[in-house]
């Protein structure tokens, strides 16, 4: 459930950022009265909402870098993301749900429903989305309305992908203006870009944004350098991606970043040797223990990083490949050959042929 003390306390922060542009790391966590790791998740949140915020160890403390949130972003309060969530719900059930049903459903999916609310206003909520036609009532049971908003959910490569796709259309395409749209849109919701600057989409909103452009990384890096990992072990709770939390004692070996999907990842192996990638965005508790890690930076795990990003100095070989025109090749030949400089793509009869 939404912590509303939280919510309180990062609405002060990002006061004081807004009117000093910078707040020193005491200042949070004596003011406020909580620990390090708290401070660097409200930190995280206010992040997540689109402050850009940044720690800087000459002010030992946070900056902000911008003046606030740009106009087309509308941060998520809880009467929005709890209609997000019945919207979500009841959409699939065709014959809808009672306030009990509806509550029940809500309540028994608490752990990534942050907006659980008791009965009294989960059924002022529900009259509101009645007045505003995004429900209708049927007798005591809620459907969904003709006017209920579309909701679209991508991953993050989904969107990188479909983003490249657009990419290909030329100029003259008769859907150009929609397509274009669509584009500006998966601008703002990858890169919190707008190519156009001053037009606002006053008709878009992104909830809860995660930015997939080394948006956390400095936070997760910062957080993750709390702890002596390079010479202790560690407990770490973290959940899977099926939902079941794990319990272990790892031992990093070392760090890897991936900068085109923004995650962190730390490598190394557990107290039974076996080795294991763990995806730091998963890490919900993190405690060092006494137990001394001697496999950080090791051979076998330098030699991983290294295989991972290893360079050559051989003279590059010019290759042709031959691939049939089915599917959606073509799309996926065209955006590898804009991405790359001497790449090339030819047509003939039913076939492309890819050089580079």
């Amino acid at each position: 459930m939404a912590d509303k003390k939280a919510d309180i306390r990062r609405k002060h922060i990002i006061e004081k950022l807004l009117s000093e542009k910078s707040i020193s790391y005491d200042y949070i966590m004596s003011n406020f009265h909580i620990s390090e790791r708290s401070m660097q998740q409200d930190i995280r949140e206010l992040t997540k909402q689109g402050y850009d915020i940044k720690g800087v160890k000459a002010v030992k403390g946070y900056i902000l870098k911008n003046d606030g949130l740009s106009d087309y972003y509308e941060p998520a309060n809880t009467q929005n993301m709890r209609m997000l969530y019945v919207l979500r719900i009841i959409e699939g059930h065709r014959n809808g749900l009672s306030l009990d049903e509806l509550y029940e459903i809500m309540y028994s999916k608490r752990d990534e429903v942050e907006t659980v609310a008791n009965k009294k206003t989960l059924k002022s909520t529900l009259n509101d989305m009645v007045s505003k036609r995004l429900l209708k009532k049927n007798k005591d049971r809620y459907v969904t309305s003709v006017n209920a908003p579309v909701q679209v959910s991508m991953s993050t490569t989904e969107a990188m992908d479909t983003l490249n796709l657009l990419e290909t259309f030329s100029k003259g395409n008769p859907f150009e203006d929609t397509l274009m749209d669509v584009k500006k849109k998966l601008l703002i919701a990858l890169f919190n870009d707008d190519e156009d600057d001053g037009e606002e989409f006053s008709d878009y909103v992104v909830y809860k944004k995660d930015y997939s452009t080394a948006g956390m990384l400095s936070t997760y890096l910062e957080e993750l350098n709390s702890y002596p990992f390079e010479n202790k072990g560690l407990l770490i709770k973290y959940r899977t991606k099926d939902g079941l939390q794990i319990n272990t004692v790892f031992y990093i070996g070392n760090v890897v970043y991936s900068v085109d999907k923004d995650r962190l990842y730390i490598i190394g192996e557990n107290d039974n040797g076996m080795q294991m990638i763990i995806h730091y965005k998963s890490i919900e508790h993190i405690e060092t223990i006494d137990a001394d890690n001697t496999v950080f930076q090791n051979e076998f795990y330098t030699s991983i990083v290294n295989d991972m990003f290893a360079i050559s100095l051989d003279s590059a070989e010019e290759v042709e490949v031959i691939f049939d025109n089915v599917f959606r090749i073509k799309e996926k030949l065209l955006r590898l050959t804009a991405n790359r400089p001497n790449g090339s793509l030819a047509e003939e009869d039913d076939r492309l042929i890819y050089r580079d």
